[in-house]
């Protein structure tokens, strides 16, 4: 439910949700059924202080509850409120910067303040350069504390703070442009679902990582959009009595690229095609214990989407295949994704 009251300058806001969960483990571990609920309220406002100057200031509370009589304590729950507010500075000559802070009150966590900086210059029309430094605050899940499958009480919220920077670029009449973004960030007792299936904290997560988006207009009707991403990351933790370090990013492959050429043949018909590529990555073997890790190979996937329009184009029929040419790959250890598949369809617009 969202409620809206409009100011002269600005506006009040006020957000109700409720959600509820139910999930019944069929699998060879029996299990009780799992029901959870949450809501979450937050009443905020916005106000153009001046010209320069708009404030967003606000209140979120959040309410969970696991329902769940064998967990210890039965049905356990949780609340947090969080006063927050950000002062944005704009037209100021080029120079822009986004100024927040928030207050967490947990009901088992206590207290933690967070932040935001966001400053930003904008040399000429064509070229913006901009910066985030930010601080976050991430308690465990309640199924994580309490629930049936490796829960572990003594958990510690995650804490992190991230730095990022980037430029964005329009040059040539606006036929190149041209994003580039690094960040890196440090995570302290960050959550992993340990080898000994519990849920634990590790003492230190590092993660940095670029990614570049050109895109090239040969004219109105011809475009090249391309894309490189590198991530990387490693823990810092004491293990068997020593501190070491090691690389635990699963799932995410540490290079990948991209490229989507689009042509509008006429005005009726378009056309697009992408390629997809990513580098190898580990994962988690759980069928073995203690679990081992285990590395899937890097892919790459073809698509293409067509387009066709009548009537003025307010009736469009669509045609989009993907995985053109069948590759096998996983995204999840032991589980295979998609092969070729299609399909069509159209779109009306009055």
């Amino acid at each position: 439910v969202h409620f809206r009251y409009k100011l002269a300058k600005g506006a009040v806001n006020a957000i109700f949700n409720f959600d509820e969960a139910f999930r019944d483990y069929k699998n060879a571990f029996p299990a009780d059924p799992y029901k959870g609920r949450s809501k979450t309220i937050d009443v905020y406002g916005n106000f153009d202080l001046s010209e320069m100057f708009q404030l967003l200031a606000g209140v979120d509370y959040r309410h969970q509850k696991s329902i769940d009589e064998n967990a210890t304590p039965k049905n356990p729950t949780m609340n947090m409120v969080s006063p927050y507010a950000s002062l944005h500075l704009r037209n100021a000559g080029g120079f822009f910067m986004e100024v927040g802070t928030r207050y967490n009150h947990h009901s088992k966590f206590g207290s933690h303040t967070t932040f935001s900086v966001n400053p930003g210059y904008t040399l000429n029309s064509n070229v913006k350069v901009f910066a985030n430094i930010s601080s976050a605050f991430k308690a465990p899940a309640l199924s994580s504390l309490y629930g049936q499958w490796g829960a572990n009480p003594d958990l510690k919220p995650e804490r992190s703070s991230t730095f990022e920077g980037g430029v964005q670029a329009s040059l040539f009449a606006n036929r190149f442009n041209f994003r580039a973004v690094g960040f890196a960030r440090n995570t302290k007792d960050v959550i992993i679902y340990g080898p000994s299936f519990t849920m634990i904290n590790l003492d230190d997560q590092k993660d940095h990582g670029f990614e570049i988006e050109p895109t090239v207009k040969f004219n109105e009707k011809i475009r090249l959009a391309l894309h490189y991403a590198y991530v990387n990351g490693e823990v810092h933790t004491v293990k068997e009595g020593k501190d070491t370090s090691y690389a635990n990013l699963i799932r995410k492959p540490k290079h990948s690229t991209g490229f989507t050429g689009s042509y509008q043949i006429t005005p009726r018909l378009f056309f697009s095609t992408s390629v997809f590529t990513y580098s190898s990555r580990t994962d988690v073997d759980f069928n073995s214990f203690p679990s081992e890790e285990v590395t899937m190979k890097g892919y790459a996937v073809w698509n293409a989407f067509a387009e066709y329009g009548l009537f003025s184009n307010k009736l469009k029929l669509f045609f989009d295949v993907k995985n053109i040419t069948n590759t096998k790959y996983e995204e999840v250890w032991g589980y295979s994704a998609l092969g070729v598949n299609f399909m069509g369809g159209l779109s009306v617009k009055f």
